[in-house]
C-alpha cells in the first residue's frame, strides 16, 4: 500500500493526486490559494516570498517524497474545493504529518474539511501509519478548533519559536497527534459522523 494512490473517494469528497505543472499553478493562483496562503507561510530555502517561488518549493518537495498533495472535488458538483498534503511520510516508523489543508472560504462550514480529513486518515492507516499528527500555528485558532473537536486529535504540546515566518516573524506552533488505538477510534467516530450528516 502506497500513500500516493490516483484517487481516494467517499461520499461527500473525491482527492485527485496532485501533480504539479503550470496549467495547475495558474488554476490554484485563481482559486485564491496566493490569497490566503500568506497567513500562515514559513520562510523556504530560497528566501522567496513570492506565489511563483513557494509554488516551485512545493514542486520540489514533491518529486523529493516529502509531500504527496491531493485536489478536493465535491461529491456532488464535482467542483473544485480544497488541497491537502501528506507531509514527511516516515514508513518505518508508521508515521505521516497531514498538513496544508485548504479549503474555498465558502465551503468552509460545510463537511468539505471533515471529508478531506477522513479520507487521508483511513487512507494513512490502511498504509499502515500508528501516528498521525498536525503542527499548525498557535494563532490558527479556527484549525486547532477543528483539530480538537471534530477529529479529536490531542495536543501534545507547543513548540516556541519553532518556525520562521515568510515575513520574518517567528510562530510557534502547536503539535496535534493521535496515535494507535486512539487513532483508529477517531477515524472510526468521523466516519459515524459523516455517515449521520
Amino acid at each position: 500500500m502506497r500513500l500516493a494512490v490516483p484517487q481516494l473517494k467517499n461520499e461527500h469528497i473525491r482527492l485527485e493526486l496532485f501533480k504539479p505543472s503550470g496549467e495547475w499553478r495558474e488554476f490554484l493562483k485563481k482559486a485564491g490559494v496566493e490569497e490566503a496562503m500568506w497567513s500562515w507561510l514559513p520562510r523556504i530555502r530560497t528566501g522567496g516570498v513570492s506565489y511563483e517561488a513557494y509554488y516551485a518549493h512545493v514542486t520540489e518537495r514533491i518529486e523529493s517524497g516529502q509531500m504527496i498533495s491531493y485536489m478536493a472535488y465535491e461529491g456532488d458538483t464535482d467542483k473544485f474545493v480544497g488541497i491537502i498534503s501528506y507531509l514527511r511520510p516516515r514508513r518505518v516508523h508508521r508515521r505521516v504529518e497531514i498538513g496544508l489543508a485548504w479549503t474555498l472560504p465558502q465551503k468552509r462550514r460545510s463537511l468539505i474539511a471533515l471529508s478531506m480529513h477522513s479520507l487521508m486518515i483511513d487512507h494513512a492507516l490502511k498504509w499502515g501509519a500508528r501516528r498521525i499528527y498536525w503542527h499548525t500555528d498557535t494563532r490558527n485558532t479556527a484549525y486547532i478548533a477543528f483539530l480538537e473537536d471534530k477529529i479529536k486529535s490531542e495536543k501534545e504540546g507547543v513548540m516556541e519559536s519553532f518556525t520562521r515566518m515568510y515575513d520574518g516573524s517567528w510562530s510557534d506552533v502547536a503539535v496535534f497527534a493521535l496515535i494507535d488505538q486512539s487513532l483508529k477510534k477517531a477515524a472510526k467516530q468521523i466516519r459515524r459522523t459523516l455517515e449521520r450528516e
